[in-house]
């Protein structure tokens, strides 16, 4: 017998998985110039968003933690009907190059390592991955239940989806 549980957003039932098929690749990926050009084009979606996933350190406390965060692309809380907990979500600034980096958390991430601050959003915290270490100050604090992509994803950031390294 097979039990199936729906996923645990607004509307699960019209969440659609897209991806992009390569020749002589396994990867499925898609940039976020593309996405957002699907976005521009589409007439049958209310939203489509992206992800992608990075390896980090959180250097932000004196013994640092390797951290998992996912880069979201615009829109990536509209199409999982979500907010924020605590603070708040994502904006567009948050997707723009050149802007401050903005994060939101997970519970586990905002008990664990700001001690379930109340005033945890407007603080900085600091991650170093392989372009060096990064400042990100924290938008919001999302649900308890919340778990996106996969249980080791901490936190999410804006994808810079004009950054010129984006474009190819």
């Amino acid at each position: 017998a097979i039990v199936l549980r729906a996923l645990p957003y607004r509307e699960s039932g019209r969440l659609v998985r897209l991806s992009e098929v390569r020749r002589h690749t396994q990867t499925a990926f898609s940039t976020p110039v593309r996405i957002e050009d699907w976005n521009r084009l589409n007439s049958t979606f209310e939203a489509i968003s992206g992800y992608s996933l990075y390896d980090a350190t959180d250097s932000s406390r004196q013994l640092p933690e390797r951290t998992r965060y996912a880069g979201v692309g615009p829109r990536f809380l509209e199409v999982l009907g979500l907010t924020p907990a605590l603070g708040r979500g994502l904006d567009d600034k948050a997707h723009r190059f050149g802007t401050p980096t903005t994060l939101l958390v997970s519970d586990r991430f905002w008990r664990d390592r700001l001690d379930g601050d109340p005033g945890a959003p407007g603080r900085t915290v600091q991650a170093a991955d392989v372009t060096g270490t990064v400042s990100f100050e924290v938008a919001g604090v999302m649900p308890p239940s919340f778990v996106f992509p996969d249980p080791e994803v901490d936190s999410w950031s804006g994808l810079k989806i004009d950054a010129p390294w984006m474009r190819s």
